[in-house]
């Protein structure tokens, strides 16, 4: 009989589909690691509902039902500091993958700001093992206080591309063969900077050429919808919502941007490397490991409307260069965020938290 494989449960919150974290863990659970190890998905209620005594206990209970050996969690904020209670009680190993931090959101301060910091602090200091997604998290002060912090383990890249047989998504919307069309994607809320975005793209309404579309859904959408009517743009900026055919999307554009406030790494960013897209982003968090400034885009100050537009022109203008930017971001990206060096790293990692003792 075949040796048993180690089972790590990869933890996912329910309804966080279109999240960085939820794509970060189904590209670990969908891995080569699951030739090494038995690796199952295990979807958890949001934090508010964890905690409510009976959905706390029903998780416990799960996690127990498991029998697994480790579970990988992710995120500092509430939700990681119940999961790591749940699996306490269950007596499961847990690895925390540091993702954001609420010392990081905008806004917060007072009391708040300092329950959250204790919340965080016992998260890291009872994990079996923590690592960050970034350089930039890895330099955060409540990681340097972890019990046993790994290091920097980034997120792995989605080198497959689904895409459709015949491009259709200019076709569809009406959109020229000759325009240039500058894409985001992601949650569409404040924090992630759509707002700016949005006073970008009025800065082109005159350009009939320039087309921006924005796949991804959230609470600023219906605001940028009704700005968008108002400004008669409805030809110029188009806001798709959720979509999974992204991977089309990024292959009939010309420019991928990212306006976000706050950032420990960015999916978004890499998906829009890979297919060849220069980047166009604040210089915020981890987005300069991402970023070579004017080698493949432009680093842009946060919140600098006119900074964003000057980018844009850049690029808008000139092919040749949007051409050497964005092959020069798809280098970048297989170069450093590889799966094969992140798997290992990830394998090592897993390894250490095993053995040591609960």
């Amino acid at each position: 009989m075949a040796d048993k494989k180690t089972k790590i449960l990869i933890t996912f919150r329910e309804g966080g589909q279109n999240g960085g974290p939820f794509i970060s863990h189904k590209r670990i659970l969908e891995s080569e690691l699951r030739k090494k190890y038995d690796l199952v998905a295990f979807y958890i209620p949001n934090a508010r509902k964890l905690r409510n005594p009976k959905i706390f206990l029903n998780t416990v209970k799960r996690l127990r039902a498991e029998r697994a050996d480790m579970a990988l969690l992710c995120g500092l904020q509430t939700e990681g500091f119940m999961m790591t209670l749940a699996c306490q009680c269950a007596r499961l190993k847990r690895i925390m993958v540091v993702h954001g931090s609420s010392m990081e959101a905008i806004g917060f301060g007072g009391l708040a700001r300092f329950i959250f910091k204790m919340i965080e602090l016992y998260t890291v200091r009872h994990a079996t093992a923590t690592f960050g997604v970034s350089d930039y998290v890895s330099s955060w002060e409540i990681c340097k206080k972890a019990k046993r912090y790994y290091g920097t383990i980034y997120n792995i890249a989605d080198f497959t591309q689904t895409l459709s047989d015949v491009p259709n998504i200019r076709k569809s919307l009406g959109i020229a063969k000759d325009d240039i069309v500058i894409t985001s994607t992601g949650r569409v809320i404040a924090d992630k900077g759509f707002d700016i975005l949005c006073e970008v793209a009025k800065r082109f309404k005159d350009n009939d050429k320039v087309k921006f579309i924005v796949a991804g859904d959230g609470e600023y959408r219906q605001q940028w919808l009704s700005d968008i009517e108002k400004e008669n743009m409805q030809k110029q900026v188009y806001l798709l919502g959720y979509r999974s055919d992204i991977d089309d999307i990024l292959r009939e554009s010309d420019i991928f941007i990212i306006c976000t406030k706050h950032e420990t790494l960015c999916n978004s960013l890499l998906e829009g490397g890979m297919h060849k897209l220069p980047l166009v982003a604040t210089k915020v968090g981890g987005i300069p490991e991402i970023i070579d400034d004017n080698k493949n885009g432009f680093l842009v100050s946060l919140n600098d409307v006119e900074g964003f537009v000057n980018a844009l022109n850049s690029l808008i203008n000139d092919a040749e260069l949007r051409e050497k930017m964005g092959a020069a971001a798809k280098e970048k990206v297989e170069d450093k965020f590889s799966e094969k060096s992140i798997v290992e790293k990830l394998d090592d990692v897993f390894t250490y938290a095993l053995e040591v003792e609960k």
